[in-house]
């Protein structure tokens, strides 16, 4: 019997093994620094978006009078805004199970659980979102967990292919929950 032969087969595939798992360890070390850079980066541009949310709101300084306290009552602090990403109102339980049940969703993305607790709270709301954030479940959400309907006007994608400019209507009939 030749050992010899089929321990040489053996070591050549052992040593090619060896060299592909060290290729493999490369690329999850190249990969793990373009993680690092990835988040570093998306932290960078959630700063700005939210440095440029902040300079857009209106300042507290008008020549009217009776528009500036009528911007001031439009207008949340960062700190009252943040109250609204909590899970502590009476409806926050509901929302959770309809986001499962009816969504089959474990959990919100940026803003939109702040976007469902405002618009339930019956504050008016302009939200402005990329496209595919899930515009959609602000209001699809609060209109599932209300009474009576909900009427959203948006303008569609459509419309950027130069198309009649007319809003797009969604309707949403609201359940009783």
């Amino acid at each position: 019997m030749d050992y010899g032969g089929r321990s040489s087969d053996v070591q050549g595939e052992l040593d090619s093994v060896e060299a592909e798992l060290e290729l493999v360890e490369l690329q999850i070390a190249d990969l793990l620094q373009k993680q690092t850079e990835l988040t570093t980066r998306k932290n960078a541009l959630l700063q700005q978006l939210e440095e440029a949310c902040d300079a857009a709101q209106p300042s507290s300084s008008s020549s009217s009078s009776s528009s500036k306290s009528s911007r001031a009552d439009a207008v949340m602090s960062k700190q009252e805004m943040q109250r609204y990403d909590s899970t502590d109102f009476p409806w926050s339980k509901e929302v959770e199970q309809h986001l499962k049940d009816s969504f089959h969703l474990s959990k919100f993305r940026p803003l939109q659980l702040r976007a469902v607790n405002l618009t339930l709270s019956g504050k008016d709301l302009f939200l402005v979102m990329p496209t595919g954030r899930g515009k959609s479940l602000c209001y699809q959400l609060p209109a599932v967990c209300s009474k009576g309907f909900t009427l959203v006007v948006s303008s569609p994608g459509v419309l950027m292919e130069k198309h009649d400019h007319v809003p797009q209507v969604h309707r949403c009939v609201r359940q009783s929950c």
